[in-house]
């Protein structure tokens, strides 16, 4: 049986659709790009650092060229096993946020009182000015990788226990990076601190 030339156009154009309608869902929602860095701003050799107190966040991209992240906005950030399934930020998250400058680089936090992270030093290369990620608990990743979430305020939610946040991964950003020495533990998980996977 042969199929009408007219039906298999239609079903084409359906398919054409969809596919791009899954594309453009995945796709995140806002420009730029976030990494991890020191706290001068510069990015250390293969994302891996020594120390959890080492590590900052960063982005825009690192350079002046390319567009960076939505400029003079407020993001919540979070630090994650690499699957994103526990949370590791051991604080709660309204401490958990940064701002964009005119140019869209991130550029502290929030001004004002608060229970903010520290932030580093301003990087000449691009105007940013990095903040620190700790504190954190220990990833379960027995390779010791972590993964950095940056989801704009206006599309997150905080839940009950003031730690989590509630969004679409759709409206983030995330970046991995490694650590060579475990943190200690900073909050009591239930059963402790989340012991490394098998």
């Amino acid at each position: 049986m042969r199929i009408p030339k007219h039906i298999l156009q239609v079903v084409y154009s359906v398919a054409l659709v969809l596919s791009v309608s899954i594309l453009v869902y995945s796709m995140p929602l806002f420009s730029g790009a976030i990494f991890t860095s020191d706290e001068s701003g510069q990015p250390v050799n293969q994302n891996i650092y020594l120390y959890a107190q080492d590590v900052y966040l960063n982005g825009g991209p690192n350079n002046n060229n390319s567009s960076g992240l939505p400029a003079n906005t407020t993001f919540y950030f979070q630090v994650t096993d690499p699957s994103g399934r526990v949370l590791l930020s051991a604080d709660l998250a309204e401490c958990r946020q940064v701002v964009t400058n005119s140019d869209g680089r991130i550029y502290g936090v929030p001004a004002g009182p608060g229970c903010f992270h520290s932030v580093g030093t301003v990087d000449p290369s691009n105007g940013s000015l990095a903040v620190q990620l700790y504190p954190f608990n220990p990833t379960p990743n027995k390779g010791g990788e972590y993964k950095v979430w940056l989801i704009p305020v206006s599309d997150a939610t905080i839940a009950d226990d003031g730690r989590t946040l509630e969004f679409s991964n759709r409206n983030a950003k995330t970046d991995n990076y490694k650590l060579r020495n475990a943190p200690n533990c900073i909050i009591a998980l239930p059963g402790g601190c989340v012991p490394p996977l098998d």
